[in-house]
């Protein structure tokens, strides 16, 4: 049986750039086209989401050019290959196109509304001369009826595009429309077509199968989904889908795709949202999300609900956004009365009141619905409830702090700062008998000596669930992990801003690490160790920019334990290697930011300690079994 060929046309590093606000670095790019290219894809569409020539056009900055997206992507896949982008007329240039093709474009896909898209017509014959693959997105295909689809394909097929795609732009469209769509189309031409979808009403995989029985070759998919709006259709799921119809797909291995998402997608898996309400909103109308800002002023203006507007708009059409239209369904909605949604009960979760990420709360019934909500999470997540319990710098009779710290894999971490030993009891009643796990941090006041802080805690909870750790030391490993990785990278020397006597462990461990390390402008109360004062050519005591016009040394990673001013932060920026690292201790001001985010080759990183807890209970609880376990000699 002859397997029907399919080309899976991978555009994470494209579509799924919309998801980090078109900040896929050069390194990003790099590694992960040569990723999508050894595991099979052979179609990889790069750079910025809206096209050539968007960041310029002020549709979302770049850290890099159009052109340089190409090369790095280029390089990394050679002719396994081929390395594509969108054009939008308009918004791109014919010298954006000559650009991109220096730097070793293979294909483009022109993107224009299907009402319009003849326009398209100038920049294919633009590609040919090139000699690039010109292919055309017929964006919002639902613009135009499907009889006219057909026909618009076969003009632009006639004009010497090679690839054509239907687009699903507000993922609202339904399997019998796709099949529609593409068989009138087939009535005209047999150019090879594609498909590329939308998940706002979560069709976009049957919308997908349906192209695929009805004449496309083609199919565009992002990993995890990533993308505009409410997403794309996800790579992983199609390449699975697409092995069990037998469909021929290459050499793509289901678990290696499975892996890469996994490794270097997740990071970003909080920036997917599966889908929300305006999304749903979006697709139910066929209203293109890239005119909600204008939307939402007009809402603003005449007091309207926003999704109610946007509904109205994209139903009036779905293609444009007058102003006129706008202005007047606005004036119509606002005379509408709309009943307001009655006050609800709530359900448990990070995002309630009393129980996120972001709050804090120092009331004894808020430590009650961290509790509560850490419970009802884990048991969610099939992991265990813990508890952080440290102890305030200053016995304070009725002072508590909760907060949520993180999940991971085995936990849900909560941490509770506590003022008295009344406090504490309370939660520990409070938890007995619920919570599997509490973390004693020794690093606490002295006022809550850890004999008695253990005493107390045994008197309520089981012994063994208590785990007495430093915060101090597990933060310091933390950051030594950093350290270590950044020298992975690129060794050489090791700049520490704004040291002070506490993290004095770490220039043990990272004189073993980095061949020097430069002391830059030490808080006025350190003093070097004696031990230290000897290595004169390992550890170096800097106290202000001109030291270093001296030494003419170059830098591979800075650590910043305190925070520099502009002017200190745009002359170390100049001494760091290329591919460097910058950690932060503490978050900077954007102004400070923006020095760094202009050298787009380097990895700048702000350290969170909570980071620090995850994987952190299971290995304890691991290491705490070993360490009671008995010795039983075999019996003869």
């Amino acid at each position: 049986m002859n397997k029907k060929k399919i080309e899976i046309l991978e555009c994470t590093l494209r579509d799924g750039s919309y998801s980090v606000d078109f900040k896929f670095t050069l390194q990003d790019t790099a590694l992960l086209a040569r990723l999508l290219s050894d595991i099979g894809f052979r179609y990889i569409e790069v750079a910025h989401g809206v096209g050539l020539g968007a960041a310029r056009a002020g549709k979302g900055e770049t850290p890099w050019p159009d052109e340089e997206a190409v090369r790095v992507a280029k390089s990394a896949v050679g002719n396994k290959s081929l390395i594509g982008v969108f054009c939008i007329p308009g918004i791109a240039q014919f010298d954006d196109m000559k650009r991109a093709a220096d730097a070793g474009l293979d294909f483009v896909r022109i993107g224009q509304n299907a009402p319009v898209v003849d326009t398209a017509i100038p920049y294919i014959n633009e590609a040919l001369k090139l000699g690039i693959k010109p292919c055309v997105n017929f964006m919002k295909s639902y613009g135009v009826t499907a009889a006219d689809f057909g026909e618009k394909v076969k003009m632009i097929a006639d004009s010497g595009a090679e690839i054509v795609f239907m687009v699903d732009s507000a993922g609202g469209m339904f399997p019998d429309e796709i099949a529609r769509y593409f068989d009138e189309a087939r009535k005209h031409t047999d150019i090879p077509m594609g498909f590329h979808g939308h998940n706002n009403l979560y069709l976009v995989i049957a919308n997908c199968l349906e192209a695929v029985k009805h004449g496309a070759t083609f199919v565009d998919s992002t990993l995890y989904g990533l993308g505009r709006s409410a997403g794309n259709a996800p790579t992983e799921i199609l390449v699975a889908i697409f092995k069990n119809l037998e469909y021929d797909i290459g050499a793509i291995d289901l678990f290696r795709v499975m892996d890469v998402t996994e490794a270097y997608m997740e990071p970003l898996i909080n920036q997917i949202h599966m889908y929300d309400m305006m999304s749903v909103t979006a697709g139910y109308s066929l209203f293109h999300s890239s005119y909600l800002p204008k939307v939402a002023k007009m809402a603003q203006k005449y007091k309207v609900e926003l999704r109610r507007l946007v509904a109205a708009m994209g139903k009036a059409d779905p293609v444009n956004c007058p102003d006129d239209v706008l202005e007047s369904l606005a004036k119509k909605i606002s005379g509408e009365s709309v009943k307001p949604e009655a006050q609800r009960e709530i359900l448990i979760s990070f995002n309630e009141p009393g129980f996120e990420e972001s709050r804090i709360s120092n009331t004894l019934q808020s430590a009650n619905i961290l509790i509560d909500g850490i419970i009802t999470t884990a048991a969610k997540r099939n992991v265990r409830p813990v508890l952080d319990l440290a102890a305030t710098n200053e016995f304070m009779e009725d002072f508590i702090i909760s907060e949520f710290v993180q999940t991971d894999q085995s936990i849900v971490l909560g941490r509770i700062r506590f003022g008295s030993w009344e406090i504490l009891q309370d939660v520990l009643r409070a938890s007995k008998g619920k919570i599997a796990g509490f973390l004693i941090d020794k690093d606490g006041g002295a006022w809550a000596d850890i004999d008695t802080l253990m005493r107390k805690s045994r008197e309520v909870c089981d012994p063994a669930s208590i785990f007495v750790y430093s915060s101090r030391m597990l933060h310091l490993h933390h950051l030594c992990d950093y350290l270590v990785t950044a020298s992975c990278k690129n060794k050489g020397s090791l700049i520490v801003f704004g040291i002070s006597s506490e993290i004095m462990p770490v220039l043990n461990f990272a004189e073993g690490v980095y061949e020097t390390i430069c002391l830059f402008k030490p808080s006025p109360s350190f003093d070097l160790p004696s031990e230290y004062k000897n290595m004169e050519d390992k550890i170096i005591s800097i106290r202000d920019y001109s030291d270093w016009k001296h030494l003419r040394m170059k830098t591979s990673t800075v650590y910043f334990r305190s925070n520099p001013s502009y002017d200190e932060a745009h002359q170390i920026s100049h001494l760091i290697l290329e591919n460097g690292t910058v950690l932060f201790h503490n978050p900077c001001n954007q102004e400070i930011l923006e020095i760094f985010k202009r050298r787009p080759d380097l990895s700048v990183i702000f350290l969170d300690r909570n980071e620090a807890y995850k994987g952190q209970f299971l290995r304890w609880s691991n290491i705490k079994a070993m360490a009671h376990e008995r010795f039983a000699p075999l019996e003869s």
